[in-house]
This record gives structure tokens, C-alpha cells and sequence, in this order.
């Protein structure tokens, strides 16, 4: 039975977009997908049809400004303004100061943050406006401290969480609340192309409930699994040599 929220999802093509998509249709939403890879997005929209839920097919590409604009004024034509916004698109490859690539670092940064300040460009001001709803941001535990080789990626992700902190607060008292999610490793076709361990590694679909959850209940962050959540906060408590000599081990 519907509920009649409205939920705008990111990169809801695949990975935790799309089974995010598929939570909130078990839920009764009505969900507006956004990504750029249109036969992709038809295949979940019909997923989210045969669970109960109403689907808008929204094609975008983040890294536009006016592209993100054009695509949430669709879906305001359609619905009005969404109850709920999920910034999830993001991209990750591995990089070194030792040979960087400018143009893939740019694109990075291109995607998972100023991504994400378009998107909330294009609906914070209508919340405002009517005096309700909640924007929520895909970042990562890897924000949480600069991970070698990855040190494009973490910064990216490190952006987006002290930004939606800064608008988090700006934000109290409007109606709008903000959540920033920090996962750890979730089983997409992004972390299909690690070649390292990785710890604790996540179904798509049991973190989306997590995230989902976390966001209904208004949650500021949602941090997961817990086992990587506390080797990360430790890690950021840790002083520099420390953390130098552990993780350094560790890239060997």
C-alpha cells in the first residue's frame, strides 16, 4: 500500500542505489530513480512496480549541474517536491600521489561530491520552502581517515561528510534534516574491482535496509557495519606514527 513518499535515489542503477530503491518500494513509496544508464533503470522501476511501488525513470548525469536541476524539476512536475533525497551516486578507482591521473581525480571529485551538491542544490531550497523533508548523503568510513592508494577516494568522501555537517547544522530549525551515511565495504560492482581484503563485506540489499531504516528514523549519520566502524574510529584517534606504521603494514 502506498504511502505516498516520495523518495529521489542517485545512481539507482545498481549497488546500493537500486536496492535502496527496492526498500523503499517494500515500504510503499513512490520512487524516483536517477542514474545514467536508462535500460538499467527501467529494470529496477519494474522491480519496484512488482513490489507495490510507484517508479519514475529520471535519466541524469551528476556531474552537470544543469542536468541535475532539469531532473528534479521532472520529478517535481510529477510528484512535487521529494520527501526524502538519497546523493548515492559514486565512483571509486585507486590512485597514487606517485603517478597521478588529473583527469580520473577530477572526474572523482566530479561525481561523489560536487554530485552530491547538485543534487542538493536542486531540492533543498523547495524543502525550505515547505518547511519539510530530508536529504540524505552516500559518503564512506574511508572519509574518515586518508587510506594509501586511496587517497583521491577519501578525500572525496572526507568533502561530502564535513560538508553536509556544515549544512546539518546551517539546517536546524528549517524543517530539513540531513543524514550522512558512512559505509564500509558493500558488495557492488565498484568493490567487485578490490584486490585487497576487505573486511566485514556487505550485501547490497542488508545495507540498504540499514540506510533506509537510519534515514526514516532521522538518523544524522548512519555508520556500518560495526566492526569497521570501530576499527575506524580507533584509527582516527590514533596518533600519526601509529597509524603510519599500522597501515602502512598493511599496503604491503
Amino acid at each position: 500500500m502506498s504511502n505516498n513518499r516520495v523518495v529521489a535515489i542517485t545512481g539507482a542503477s545498481s549497488g546500493i542505489g537500486a536496492a535502496l530503491a527496492l526498500e523503499a518500494a517494500d515500504e510503499g513509496a513512490r520512487v524516483a530513480l536517477l542514474a545514467r544508464r536508462v535500460d538499467e533503470l527501467e529494470e529496477i522501476a519494474r522491480q519496484v512496480r512488482d513490489r507495490g511501488g510507484e517508479a519514475l525513470v529520471t535519466p541524469v548525469d551528476v556531474t552537470s549541474h544543469q542536468n541535475v536541476k532539469d531532473a528534479f524539476s521532472a520529478i517535481r512536475e510529477e510528484w512535487g517536491t521529494p520527501d526524502v533525497v538519497v546523493a548515492n551516486a559514486g565512483v571509486g578507482r585507486p590512485s597514487s600521489i606517485k603517478k597521478m591521473r588529473m583527469g580520473e581525480i577530477e572526474q572523482l571529485f566530479q561525481v561523489n561530491f560536487f554530485g552530491v551538491l547538485y543534487t542538493a542544490d536542486a531540492v533543498i531550497q523547495g524543502m525550505i520552502e515547505r518547511g519539510s523533508g530530508r536529504f540524505a548523503a552516500v559518503s564512506s568510513l574511508a572519509g574518515w581517515r586518508g587510506l594509501p592508494l586511496s587517497g583521491s577516494y577519501s578525500a572525496s568522501k572526507a568533502a561530502v561528510t564535513a560538508w553536509m555537517e556544515s549544512s546539518r547544522i546551517e539546517l536546524k530549525g528549517s524543517g530539513v534534516e540531513l543524514t550522512t551515511i558512512h559505509p564500509g565495504f558493500v558488495r557492488t560492482a565498484m568493490t567487485a574491482k578490490n584486490r585487497f581484503p576487505m573486511p566485514f563485506l556487505m550485501d547490497a540489499g542488508k545495507a540498504s535496509r540499514i540506510i533506509y531504516r537510519g534515514i526514516l528514523a532521522g538518523q544524522s549519520e548512519v555508520n556500518f557495519p560495526f566492526g569497521t566502524t570501530t576499527l575506524m574510529q580507533l584509527a582516527r584517534h590514533l596518533p600519526n606514527p601509529v597509524f603510519d606504521r599500522v597501515i602502512g603494514k598493511k599496503k604491503k
